[in-house]
């Protein structure tokens, strides 16, 4: 820590958190070098339950009070075990791919720091990566946009950038693991047909891969209610815009006030139904 010019009361807390946590595992028969993940989690968990106790109630700030815990322990274990969070295999193999596609350092850390995000989120709700569907992957996107808003009082500016900086790397980690990402769906002929679609019109490739997602979506809202065609289309659509407004507080999803579901751009929306039935009848004839 001299090194790297800590000051000395820094130096000072961080030798006190690193003390305090070997007590800890001594106490529980772990040696330094076998500590795991869930070892370090469980050490938060005490001293979480020692923090009400004290207090009590929870910090303020959660993130902030771990922070003070995790910088010193982090520093200690990787000092011990020469690396860590440790290294898993899917990690290893994302990182190589990553730097085969020849990203930059910042952004592959950021790759890295997500994907390990969401391993431990698998992990706590025990789902192997191999049987991760998209349920689960949206399970996981909406509970970091809950943990965003409790944190900031607000939603990300740009929500669909907000999301992608989080897929992106998962999508890659989940095409490693599964070999392909996203899983094959009934629908899959109608979206590369909607793809090719866009792709006539001379849309941004940019844009298509997220309109495709939301395509994905609202062809699953039909086959869940056994609708096809063109001829119910315009009710239905109508209806899944309200649907994807009303549980936006909860679901990572584009406003329906600015994309349709299909990846149709609707800035009229509210302006009138019938211009959302112009839009809506456009995604139609697009994939039927």
């Amino acid at each position: 820590m001299r090194e790297k010019n800590f000051t000395l009361p820094v130096i000072a807390n961080y030798t006190n958190k690193a003390r305090d946590f070997l007590a800890y595992i001594t106490g529980l028969g772990i040696v330094p070098e076998a500590v795991r993940p869930d070892d370090v989690e469980s050490y938060l968990h005490a001293r979480r339950q020692e923090y009400r106790r004290r207090h009590g109630s929870g910090p303020v700030s959660d993130v902030d009070w771990r922070s003070r815990y995790t910088g010193p322990l982090r520093m200690l274990l990787r000092l011990v075990c020469g690396s860590w969070p440790p290294a898993l295999p899917f990690l290893e193999s994302l990182k190589a791919r990553l730097e085969h596609e020849q990203l930059g350092g910042e952004t592959i850390s950021l790759y890295l720091y997500h994907a390990r995000q969401f391993l431990d989120y698998l992990d706590r709700q025990q789902i192997q990566l191999e049987r991760v569907s998209l349920q689960d992957l949206d399970a996981f996107i909406a509970q970091r946009l809950r943990s965003y808003r409790k944190r900031y009082s607000r939603s990300p500016r740009r929500l669909v950038e907000w999301r992608c900086t989080h897929t992106a790397a998962i999508h890659r980690l989940l095409q490693d693991a599964q070999g392909q990402w996203p899983p094959p769906s009934p629908g899959d002929a109608d979206l590369q047909r909607f793809e090719s679609h866009l792709v006539g019109q001379g849309r941004e490739r940019k844009y298509i891969g997220v309109w495709r997602g939301h395509a994905r979506q609202f062809l699953a809202y039909l086959n869940q209610r056994g609708i096809g065609g063109c001829r119910n289309i315009l009710p239905v659509g109508a209806r899944y815009l309200q649907k994807a407004e009303s549980e936006s507080f909860d679901q990572p999803a584009i406003p329906s006030h600015y994309y349709a579901p299909c990846g149709v751009r609707l800035p009229a929306f509210y302006a009138g139904r019938m211009a959302a039935s112009r839009e809506i009848s456009t995604v139609a004839c697009a994939l039927w």
